[in-house]
């Protein structure tokens, strides 16, 4: 598969190669997000440099620590987050509702600036097709006890395959919408469509079953290391939780911290997908759980499982930019890292049918 951008070691988007340039052009560049166009007008590329974390400022290039997938504050909203966090005591602070802190009037304009920026980019009435990775940059922040593997918080390798799937994609497009790609590393399917409550359940479900059965043997060859990765990650939360919040139950943590409890969900739900219920909450019976995943197949693509995209939906106004016009429909996309990684041709060509099945049809 042609290099179309360049990532770190991490899988953070760094830059485009001459490869995609030949075929895109660059029409926006800045240290918060990136924006090509295809040379026939039919796609763009939106791609987030800023690190999704409001306190992953560098302020002295001008990169500022937004999260796109969230709601714009207004000043105070955004002065008082900024308060909020100087006595941070857990994580659900620090990955709110709100896209970016401000401590003044100015930094407030400039964040606010570039979030607008990057939305200006995806609204819109012309046909298009939309690739566009919200969490693509680096989070450069240093390990403490809220955010132990920074790394982690972004989105790895999303970038690469974003760009596949815009280069392959030569249907002329007849509206506008937009497919958000991310990663993640649980154990699901390698694909979690998120129809962001704008897109019909029955009809989700429908492709979800012609992919499964399409793809079925293809991703087969990586199961066993998708199983690995999300058996380590997995274990390192359930102890980090535990050894901070010293329960691991997800009624117990809503009161504790909520990103915590979401965590425990994904890691849950990842379980129960592959035969696997936890009754008990304590590190030794998720790690019997884990033990006990054994030989079941991959599935390729589930739909408003582990990432729905409702509430993602609902702060960056979706329903009311549809209604408005501004776009005609949009589906949230959360990819395996592993297959990411590792089989990028693969995953491109599998999220092209998707998007087909549900946009071109």
């Amino acid at each position: 598969m042609t290099k179309l951008v360049v990532e770190d070691k991490h899988g953070a988007y760094v830059k485009a190669t001459p490869a995609l340039l030949e075929n895109f052009t660059c029409i926006e560049h800045n240290p918060n997000f990136d924006v090509f166009d295809s040379n026939d007008g039919y796609s763009r590329l939106v791609f987030a440099r800023s690190s999704r974390l409001p306190d992953d400022d560098d302020a002295a290039h001008g990169r500022y620590g937004i999260n796109y997938h969230r709601a714009r504050p207004g000043y105070n909203e955004a002065y008082k987050y900024r308060e909020g966090m100087k006595n941070i005591k857990d994580t659900q602070h620090l990955l709110n509702d709100m896209a970016f802190v401000a401590s003044g009037r100015e930094e407030y304009a400039q964040k606010a600036a570039a979030w607008d920026g990057f939305y200006s980019y995806i609204w819109g009435e012309a046909p298009l097709h939309l690739w566009v990775t919200p969490h693509s940059g680096s989070v450069d922040r240093p390990p403490d006890p809220l955010i132990p593997w920074p790394k982690l918080e972004h989105d790895a390798f999303v970038a690469g395959v974003a760009a596949a799937c815009a280069l392959a994609d030569n249907a002329q497009p007849r509206r506008r919408t937009m497919v958000s790609l991310h990663s993640h590393n649980w154990l699901g399917a390698v694909l979690d469509i998120g129809g962001f409550a704008v897109n019909d359940s029955a009809r989700l479900l429908a492709i979800q079953r012609k992919i499964n059965l399409k793809y079925h043997d293809a991703v087969q060859p990586l199961a066993k290391e998708c199983k690995a990765v999300f058996a380590r990650v997995a274990m390192d939360w359930i102890k980090h939780i535990w050894n901070i919040t010293h329960t691991l139950s997800p009624r117990e943590l809503a009161s504790k911290s909520t990103f915590d409890q979401g965590l425990m969900s994904l890691i849950m739900k990842s379980l129960k997908m592959y035969g696997q219920e936890v009754t008990r909450f304590t590190p030794e019976a998720f790690a019997a759980a884990i033990e006990a995943l054994g030989p079941a197949p991959l599935q390729v693509a589930s739909h408003n499982y582990l990432f729905p995209g409702e509430h993602i939906s609902e702060l960056i106004g979706l329903k009311e930019h549809i209604a408005r016009g501004d776009i005609a429909a949009a589906v949230q996309i959360e990819c395996s890292k592993v297959f990411l990684e590792n089989a990028p041709a693969l995953v491109s060509e599998i999220i092209l049918d998707v998007k087909k099945e549900l946009f071109d049809q």
